[in-house]
């Protein structure tokens, strides 16, 4: 027995997306957990977070450049 497809219509669809790129309600919720763990204000925040932003590819970077790649043909035994 096949059971029927509910398609929701045009006007719930519509009601169920927003112009954020992010939904408000979540993005508001994890600011105020943040700021509960945390108490850090606003620019703090910004700063860690631009930090973090810059310092992840310098330290992928380093790391490239500290341990090339290993030539995979060097790693057999020859018999």
């Amino acid at each position: 027995m096949r059971t029927p497809v509910l398609e929701p219509d045009a006007s719930s669809s519509v009601l169920m997306h927003h112009s954020e790129s992010v939904d408000p309600t979540l993005a508001q919720w994890i600011n105020d957990l943040l700021h509960d763990l945390l108490g850090w204000g606003p620019w703090t925040f910004i700063v860690v977070l631009g930090l973090a932003i810059v310092a992840i590819p310098i330290w992928l970077i380093y790391n490239a450049v500290k341990h090339p790649a290993i030539d995979d043909e060097s790693d057999i035994d020859e018999v």
